[in-house]
């Protein structure tokens, strides 16, 4: 029994360890399965059983020992395995945590800031080409003109080492400017030459690029090597170049336009007058500096610092720059206008006419004479007054009819209106803009209402602006009239930018109103109330006038450019009447009746006079 209750613990105990040594679920089959269900019976019968229970038993503890050991076995490799992957990780974690610590003390070796080379010299300085601070800096200290620079820092090989900031600034700066001042490149073509200077390509430096280099400099950890680029402007070296040019012989030549002048003569009075006209002349092609060629070789010569270089460029052929269509282009004919007035000549005998008239042709032919051409830069103001001058008779202006509050009356420059009036009406059609302008007191007969320019010497001015890209050229002249020998005409033409294509200006206007003439009554104490009234001023009606300036573009109306309303105050007719008393009749005798004489037997005549 003893045996047994071994043998059973025996199988127990394995069957413990099977289990615990594979999954749940697995249930003991096979051999063990039937030691469980003979157990009992052994026990139950004799010897003989039990001895052959005994060896039975015994065997199989045998087998379950050796499948126990064998399990042990796979458990203690498996253990040996996941020690190994653990070392391995451990190995692997040392070695980050190693590298880690080498890079962190490079770092801060070298105060923080890591700077990125180019090359296998590492303390190679910053080119001229790169920015100062196109490098990242992780953290810069902010610095002031007190800020000593420490480090063995140079910019552009001056040393600031031991300078405070604003010592270092003046020092390049001065540094900078001898530089450029140095800049003594010779362009040389066969037998010509032209030395550049910092001023003819226009050499300069960028303010914040110095900046940006003292905070470098000031952060500096360790010997540094600074610089500050040098610029220059492209369009002034070419133009530079445009005068090493006109040295060449057989240079190119642009086209030219110039204002020329043609005599009109009036056969009546021999007077001779200038008409102004524009003349092109074409450009000629010739020999010319390769401008692209001297760029590059400038360039190449200041990245070098070879601020003495003497270049040889080649020299191509070149077409002119300024054509004859380009310039017509500037010069175009924008707006037009012409009027007409009396210089001489009455169909009647009224001396006081004919001298109007030949003071007034004094007036606007002075008045032309000094704007015969005028030139306007774009944005400029143009003044009538001012460019005529004071009007007076010591300046040399005739006395004539001028239309002062709805009458005429003698003033020197008498006239000299129908000229702002022309300007105004070309200026319009030429789509300038108009400053100042004021209508007459009443309607003129040289142009239509609403379109007249007075102007006064004292306070009235006529003004207009070159709003335009172009420069402006208004031509100003007087011809013979081809239907009258007693009549002038003014010309006024507007020159410049061409509109763009398909467009024009039209004028337009409206009568909005006409005024009645009122009447104004003077009574005269001299005057008999019986007396006919006497008419002093027969008056004329007024009118309200709307004027446009509208714009088309390829015959279509786009837009209304510009508008006013010009009103013009009726003239009140002026009639004189008598208030003194009539006198009273003196009375008469009445005369006595005669008798009538008998009719006579004849017929007779009827009395002298009567009919």
């Amino acid at each position: 029994m003893v045996n047994e209750s071994q043998s059973d613990r025996s199988r127990r105990n394995e069957s413990v360890d099977y289990l615990n040594d594979r999954p749940r679920s697995t249930r003991p089959s096979g051999t063990a399965a039937k030691q469980e269900k003979s157990s009992a019976p052994i026990r139950k019968t004799g010897t003989a059983r039990t001895a052959s229970s005994s060896k039975s038993a015994s065997s199989s503890a045998r087998s379950g020992a050796g499948t126990g050991t064998k399990r042990r076995l796979s458990k203690k490799k498996r253990q040996q395995r996941r020690m190994l992957v653990f070392a391995v990780l451990f190995l692997l974690f040392a070695v980050i945590v190693l590298v880690t610590a080498i890079v962190l003390a490079a770092t801060l070796k070298n105060g923080g800031c890591s700077r990125t080379q180019t090359g296998s010299n590492p303390n190679a300085p910053i080119t001229a080409d790169a920015s100062p601070l196109s490098t990242p800096v992780p953290s810069i200290l902010p610095v002031s003109d007190e800020t000593l620079i420490e480090q063995d820092v140079s910019v552009n090989g001056i040393s600031l080492r031991g300078k405070t900031v604003g010592n270092a600034r003046q020092l390049l700066m001065q540094g900078l400017s001898e530089l450029m001042h140095s800049l003594n490149v010779k362009v040389i073509v066969d037998q010509y030459s032209m030395v550049l200077t910092d001023e003819k390509i226009g050499m300069d430096y960028d303010e914040d690029a110095l900046e940006e280099v003292l905070v470098s400099a000031a952060n500096a950890t360790g010997h540094t090597e600074l610089s500050i680029p040098l610029t220059h402007d492209e369009t002034l070296l070419r133009t530079s170049l445009a005068e090493l040019n006109d040295q060449l012989p057989n240079h190119a030549t642009n086209a030219k336009a110039e204002v020329l002048w043609k005599q009109n003569k009036i056969k009546s009075s021999g007077e001779i007058y200038v008409q102004p006209y524009w003349s092109y002349t074409e450009g000629t092609n010739g020999m010319a500096v390769d401008s692209a060629d001297v760029l590059r070789q400038v360039k190449e010569a200041l990245a070098s610092g070879n601020f003495s270089a003497e270049i040889r460029p080649e020299v191509t052929i070149s077409e002119p720059a300024i054509t004859v269509e380009m310039l017509k282009k500037q010069t175009t004919l924008l707006g037009e206008c012409v009027t007409t007035y009396y210089f001489t000549g009455t169909s009647s005998t009224n001396e006081d006419i004919k001298l109007n008239r030949e003071n007034r042709d004094i007036n606007i032919s002075k008045a032309v004479d000094l704007m015969k051409v005028i030139q306007l830069a774009p944005g400029k103001q143009f003044s009538y007054n001012k460019k005529t001058g004071s009007r007076t008779e010591k300046n040399g202006w005739a006395l004539a009819n001028a239309i002062y509050q709805g009458s005429h009356r003698p003033e020197p420059g008498g006239g000299v209106c129908q000229l702002s009036t022309t300007m105004y009406n070309a200026l319009l059609l030429a789509n300038i803009r108009i400053d100042s302008r004021r209508a007459h007191s009443m309607p003129v007969d040289y142009v239509d209402k609403g379109w007249d320019a007075t102007v006064d010497d004292s306070h009235i001015d006529f003004k207009f602006t070159n709003n335009t890209k172009g420069t402006l050229y208004i031509f100003c002249y007087i011809t013979k009239n081809a239907n009258s020998s007693r009549k002038k005409d003014i010309h006024v033409e507007v020159y410049g930018m061409a509109f763009p294509d398909g467009t024009t200006y039209k004028k337009r206007s409206e009568l909005v109103e006409e005024l009645p003439i009122p009447e104004e009554t003077i009574k005269d104490k001299t005057m008999f109330v019986g007396d006919n009234p006497v008419v002093e001023r027969e008056g004329s009606k007024g009118w309200i006038v709307n004027t446009f300036i509208d714009q088309y573009v390829n015959g279509k109306l786009v837009k209304t450019v510009y508008s006013t309303t010009t009103t013009y105050e009726p003239i009140s007719k002026k009639i004189r009447i008598g208030t003194k008393p009539d006198p009273t009749p003196s009375p008469t005798a009445t005369p006595k009746p005669t008798k009538t004489p008998k009719p006579a037997d004849e017929e007779t005549a009827p009395p002298e006079g009567e009919e």
